[in-house]
């Protein structure tokens, strides 16, 4: 496996001074919860992807009590660190906390740390994304409500592509002037309607993550808007229509992609 670059939290470890690698980022565990009426034909309710454990394992070339120091005040800090790595040609991140450290009282430079994923996805660090709406006035939404409203067919299809080889959850925003807004993703046959009117500066956030699920309107929740499916992007490329009434000649519908592995 050809590891190009590591880093914790922006701190690098493949450099002069540092020489680590992380193992595990491949292994997998599933938690498969047995059906308590044990019936026929039932085996069980789900199967969860459980949180990944992984090896950071290296040595510290250089300065080492110095180095030492630093890279346990990135390891030992409060909240979760993101780990970016490179392998061949593709970027990833994986978000962890320190279970323990392990090194030699007489080598110290010789450091192994047990680290934990509770999201044992790999996320890319490249996002996709497409932007959808209006370019000309030569289209009508369908069906036609008034009074008419010009501008609202040309741009409202695109095509982002899961590149992972996990279903993954966009996060889309709508800025501008227009109201009624449908966003459906055709390949999956999920479709979200929110009837809002927005003004030139609202802004309205659609986090379809289910960890972060959300919609807010300039920063204030508004999940009363929605009606309809969340949204999800199967592997592969998915499909968006998106259309709304509006006389601006604007792409207001902006759909950002971070496909994942696992």
């Amino acid at each position: 496996m050809n590891v190009l670059s590591l880093d914790i939290d922006g701190f690098n470890l493949q450099n002069d001074d540092f020489d680590f690698i992380v193992l595990g980022l491949f292994e997998g565990e599933r938690e498969i919860k047995s059906n308590e009426l044990l019936s026929d034909g039932l085996d069980y309710y789900y199967g969860k992807n459980k949180e990944k454990k992984l090896l950071l394992k290296g040595q510290i070339k250089n300065n080492i009590l110095a180095n030492l120091f630093k890279l346990k005040q990135v390891l030992f800090k409060k909240g979760l660190k993101k780990v970016n790595i490179t392998i061949d040609s593709m970027q990833f991140y994986v978000n962890v906390d320190l279970e323990n450290w392990v090194c030699d009282e007489f080598n110290p430079e010789f450091i192994a740390c047990q680290l934990v994923a509770p999201d044992p996805y790999l996320y890319s660090i490249n996002n996709q994304i497409i932007s959808l709406g209006a370019t000309s006035n030569n289209g009508l939404v369908f069906p036609m409500t008034f009074p008419i409203s010009f501008g609202n067919l040309t741009g409202g299809i695109g095509t982002i592509s899961n590149v992972g080889n996990a279903v993954a959850y966009p996060v889309i925003t709508v800025i501008g002037s227009c109201s009624n807004l449908v966003i459906t993703n055709v390949t999956t046959g999920e479709s979200m309607s929110l009837n809002v009117n927005l003004g030139s500066t609202d802004t309205l956030i659609i986090d379809n993550r289910p960890k972060t699920r959300s919609i807010t309107l300039n920063g204030i929740n508004r999940i009363d808007l929605k009606q309809g499916d969340w949204l999800s992007c199967t592997i592969g490329d998915n499909q968006f229509s998106f259309s709304r009434n509006s006389i601006e000649l604007k792409q207001h519908c902006t759909i950002d992609l971070k496909p994942r592995w696992i």
